[in-house]
């Protein structure tokens, strides 16, 4: 039987999106294929400590690789953990390449990518690799002054490893022509593959009452999210019959809770949140609020989009012009787009949607879980992902560009 490596960065039981699509992916693909997937030890959300793992039931061999992990939103250190998985999963391949026919690739962006990319490369190894977001763009805010300095050379750099792979996954049509746009590919070989949630958990709970309007924010509290803005603008709006629901981790929960707690005036609630009570969670949403600091949400669509969507919810979305998530709320009429870190904006949003009916949210609601069940399902995107590795392995390594 053939085998196919898949390599993930995140990998159950971390509650991340990343990690639910490569397991779903070791599940299905297991029915036809010998898969061992490779990652490293589990650490997401911060502060989070697993049990040892029980893996013995998998069809598939799962190896924990010996790799560096930070878990902290730290520049340096995520650069340290991107180069440290990137060297595990090569001493791997290397190790038993003799036994892959196909490689699927979820990992960290940049350096994990390209050493492992260049390592299947040497050993003629076809390889599937999925983007999340698109690097070096997502970290370059971050580096300020540097960042416009080493922009062009990492671009370059980018650009020549990631045309090693044979098939590249993009999560949206955005992401798709801005990869042929600016790395030169050739269209046939990006293929749009959305994140995907399981619709089947998201049912209607009728015996949610909310007693004030319901503002929710559900999902990773990282820098990107920047969900200080929208504690902040909670605050500012003045609400009285109102109320923010804070739910999940990250490296800025802590500074959240700061700011709620110097403004107890304010009706500002935080918890934490594990993948089945999602849907329970935000049910209890009126609203739900989906905020990406400026630039970042031109190159990746956020897995929360789905997510609250098939909850039923409207969304008030806080992302730059020109973004998937601006394209599926306005495609749909499910909810509004403000600026991003864009205060006032955001207020009179809040000030104004407080005031519409229930009936009409209800109608929202329902137009994004229609469009939800046409475009984000298990059912269609798994399949993709799973035809481009079959189309792979049965017809060897045949790049199109």
């Amino acid at each position: 039987m053939q085998k196919i490596l898949i390599v993930s960065a995140v990998f159950p039981p971390e509650p991340v999106v990343s990690a639910s699509i490569s397991y779903e992916l070791a599940n299905k693909l297991s029915e036809n294929y010998n898969v061992t997937v490779v990652c490293p030890k589990p650490s997401r959300p911060k502060g989070k400590v697993y049990d040892k793992i029980d893996s013995a039931k998998e069809p598939f061999e799962r190896i924990v690789l010996d790799s560096f992990v930070c878990p902290s939103s730290n520049f340096i250190g995520r650069l340290k953990e991107s180069f440290s998985l990137g060297m595990a999963t090569k001493k791997y391949i290397e190790q038993n390449h003799d036994n892959i026919n196909c490689a699927y690739l979820n990992t960290w962006p940049m350096l994990a990518q390209y050493i492992t990319l260049k390592t299947l490369k040497k050993y003629n190894i076809p390889s599937v690799l999925h983007i999340q977001d698109i690097y070096p763009e997502s970290m370059l805010p971050r580096l300020g002054f540097l960042g416009r300095i080493v922009k062009n050379i990492l671009l370059k750099i980018d650009k020549r490893y990631l045309s090693i792979a044979d098939e590249i996954l993009a999560i949206s049509d955005n992401m798709k022509s801005y990869l042929c746009m600016s790395r030169g590919f050739n269209k046939n070989s990006v293929h749009v593959v959305r994140n995907w949630q399981d619709n089947t958990k998201f049912t209607i709970f009728s015996d949610i009452k909310n007693d004030k309007f319901t503002f929710m924010f559900l999902g990773s509290i990282s820098p990107a999210a920047d969900v200080p803005f929208l504690v902040k603008s909670f605050i500012k709006s003045g609400l009285e019959n109102a109320r923010m629901i804070v739910a999940g981790d990250g490296s800025d929960r802590e500074k959240c809770e700061t700011i709620a707690k110097a403004n107890k005036s304010s009706d500002i609630h935080f918890c934490s949140v594990s993948p089945e009570d999602v849907p329970r969670i935000q049910s209890k949403a009126d609203v739900l609020l989906l905020p990406l600091r400026k630039g970042v949400g031109i190159t990746a669509s956020p897995s929360k989009l789905p997510a609250y969507m098939f909850s039923s919810k409207p969304i008030i979305a806080c992302v730059d012009n020109g973004t998937d998530v601006e394209y599926v709320i306005n495609s749909c009429n499910c909810g509004w787009i403000t600026s991003p870190e864009n205060e006032n904006e955001l207020v009179e949003k809040m000030k104004e949607v407080v005031n519409i009916s229930a009936i009409e949210l209800s109608e929202m609601g329902k137009r994004a879980k229609l469009y939800a069940e046409c475009h984000f399902t298990k059912d269609i995107n798994l399949q993709k992902i799973v035809s481009v590795i079959s189309n792979l392995v049965n017809n060897g390594s045949q790049s199109c560009r």
